[in-house]
C-alpha cells in the first residue's frame, strides 16, 4: 500500500501538470470503482477546471473550479498516472481523463482503491 510520502509524491508531480487545465474526454470504465453509486461522473467532471491537488491522509484531492471535489484512494496497487494522448489504455485502467495534451488514468489491479464524489457539501473524510 502506498504510504503518505508515496502519495504525497503523487500529488507534487500531478499539481504542476494538472491545476489550472480543463477536463474533457471522461471515460469511467468500471461502475464499482465510483461511490457514491449512480453519480454521473463523467458529465461531473467534462468541462470543469481543475483549481486545486492536494492531499488528505492518504487521498488525492481534486477541487473543481465549480467547487465540487472528489478524491481518489489509491489502495494497494492503484495508480495515477499523466501521459501523451497517444498513450494506449493500459488493462485495469478504471477512469481516464483528457487534460490539455496529457491523459490521466487511474489503474488499480486489484480494486482496493477507488473514486469517492465528496461535491460541494461533503467531507473529505467520507467514504474511507
Amino acid at each position: 500500500m502506498p504510504e503518505l510520502p508515496e502519495v504525497q509524491t503523487v500529488v507534487d508531480t500531478l499539481r504542476p501538470r494538472l491545476v489550472g487545465r480543463t477536463i474533457h474526454g471522461v471515460r469511467l470504465h468500471r461502475l464499482d470503482v465510483l461511490l457514491p453509486a449512480g453519480i454521473d461522473l463523467p458529465g461531473e467532471l467534462d468541462g470543469k477546471s481543475i483549481v486545486s491537488i492536494d492531499r488528505r491522509g492518504k487521498r488525492i484531492i481534486f477541487l473543481l473550479d465549480n467547487g465540487c471535489r472528489f478524491y481518489i484512494h489509491l489502495g494497494m496497487t492503484g495508480r495515477l498516472t499523466v501521459g501523451p494522448r497517444s498513450s494506449p489504455t493500459l488493462p485495469h485502467t478504471h477512469l481516464e481523463w483528457k487534460v490539455g495534451p496529457d491523459t490521466v488514468a487511474f489503474r488499480d489491479p486489484r480494486r482496493f482503491g477507488g473514486i469517492w464524489w465528496i461535491g460541494r457539501d461533503g467531507a473529505a473524510d467520507a467514504g474511507d
